[in-house]
């Protein structure tokens, strides 16, 4: 009998729940103002915001991808040991994963070849991955967070 995962316990069949893999995009970012910054500190946070820190940012994601978590474990099967599958496979093992500049390059790289699969499920969603991840590689402050859904 096949069993679906539900927060840490198993669930038959009947009872499994739809799981999906879904790409988040980056798509704004601003300064929580809902407090009043002091003025002593407003330089600090500044500071803080120009070398990335994300002291009172709030980022703004926007779903721009979602697969089936089957489709999702097929292309990370698909992909050679190395960096890039193990980068992905972090979705299956925490759920979530971060994907950023200094990430992105390899995954790229290791996803590519699979954009002309023989399995046109898995060429299909590495193409639409594949687009997302370019956005992230022209623009310096954009990433994208990969999660695995349980609905």
């Amino acid at each position: 009998m096949s069993l679906a995962r539900n927060n840490g316990t198993d669930l038959a069949p009947e009872h499994a729940q739809a799981r999906t893999v879904r790409v988040h995009r980056l798509v704004r970012k601003f300064v929580d103002s809902a407090q009043s910054v002091p003025d002593d500190a407003k330089d600090v946070l500044y500071y803080t915001l120009s070398v990335g820190h994300h002291t009172g940012v709030i980022d703004c994601f926007e779903c721009v991808l979602s697969m089936p978590v089957e489709v999702f474990e097929r292309i990370c099967a698909t992909l050679p040991e190395g960096e890039a599958r193990y980068k992905l496979e972090g979705v299956m093992r925490h759920s979530e994963i971060e994907l950023g500049k200094a990430q992105v390059d390899i995954v790229i790289d290791a996803l590519e070849p699979l954009a002309s699969a023989a399995d046109e499920e898995v060429a299909r969603y590495v193409g639409l991955f594949l687009e997302q991840l370019r956005i992230v590689r022209e623009e310096p402050s954009v990433y994208v967070m990969v999660r695995e859904v349980v609905s």
